[in-house]
């Protein structure tokens, strides 16, 4: 480690960089992309929800009047189990998905859902990482072309670290549909993009950086899956976009034909699921 980099000791150069981010990248990707490592969804703490509350007499007869909901009583890690509430259906905790139909969009990041058991409250941006992720291996699997050639070629800045890379690693970018060759000391030239990607051309330079590092630093025998983490990534719809009804119905229905409709490839849930009977006690219908 060279300490004399900076005047103020606010920066430091390492001997071998590249090699310090692979095991870096390495450590904490091999964390985050665990599927056992999906959270949970813990109880609240109790009171962190409760009722609007009135003073002196007006609260003595808003209490008589309308009393307090099991809803703000019952939050804690036994919650669900006080309340008898139901897990989630047969189908989805082996892994299959029941036919969900579209009923809206919230926070222009989720889609509500209704299913024949309940409601499904399903993450846009992960459930079509896991389409496109499961999407892509399979037309990998039968020789179908999963490369689109850019109109124009792009010039993208790598730097000398990362202009080695892709000499070293041209081929399995052009697997993934890449299409680059150095240009010159420090810049690529992106000839044809991943047909998945082609929609996204704002993406195009962050995503094949970010794939040509995980390339790099992934081992011999996971890169693909590494390296294809974080291409859809890039390439599947965001939180924050509108969806219409075709594009929201065309993702559930994508999403019901997956292996692993619960998870997206980096180990995040999809969904949340409430039971029909679960609603139905909230509003006291049982």
């Amino acid at each position: 480690v060279d300490v004399n980099v900076h005047p103020a000791k606010a920066e430091v150069r390492f001997a071998d960089p590249d090699k310090v981010f692979q095991v870096a990248y390495r450590a904490v990707h091999t964390v985050i992309s665990d599927p056992a490592l999906v959270p949970a969804i813990a109880g609240l703490e109790a009171g962190a929800f409760g009722p609007w509350r009135l003073g002196g007499a007006e609260a003595s007869a808003d209490s008589a009047q309308f009393p307090q909901h099991a809803l703000y009583s019952q939050a804690g890690p036994d919650a669900a189990a006080a309340a008898g509430r139901d897990g989630p259906p047969a189908a989805l905790a082996a892994g299959a998905l029941p036919p969900l139909r579209v009923v809206g969009q919230v926070q222009q990041t989720y889609i509500v859902a209704e299913g024949p058991d309940g409601l499904y409250l399903v993450d846009q941006h992960a459930a079509h990482e896991r389409v496109l992720f499961e999407r892509f291996l399979a037309e990998r699997q039968a020789g179908q072309s999963q490369s689109q050639a850019l109109l124009a070629p792009i010039t993208v800045g790598l730097g000398a670290s990362r202009c080695l890379s892709l000499q070293r690693h041209q081929a399995r970018l052009r697997e993934l549909g890449f299409e680059a060759e150095p240009f010159g000391n420090d810049v690529a030239l992106l000839r044809a993009v991943p047909a998945i990607l082609a929609d996204r051309p704002a993406s195009l330079e962050r995503a094949f950086i970010e794939v040509l590092d995980a390339v790099a630093a992934a081992d011999a025998d996971r890169w693909l899956e590494h390296s294809l983490v974080r291409l859809v990534c890039h390439s599947a719809v965001r939180a924050g976009e509108t969806l219409d009804y075709a594009q929201m119905r065309e993702i559930l229905r994508a999403l019901e034909a997956t292996k692993s409709p619960r998870t997206c490839p980096h180990g995040r849930p999809t969904m949340l699921y409430l039971s029909s009977n679960m609603v139905a006690r909230e509003f006291r219908r049982r």
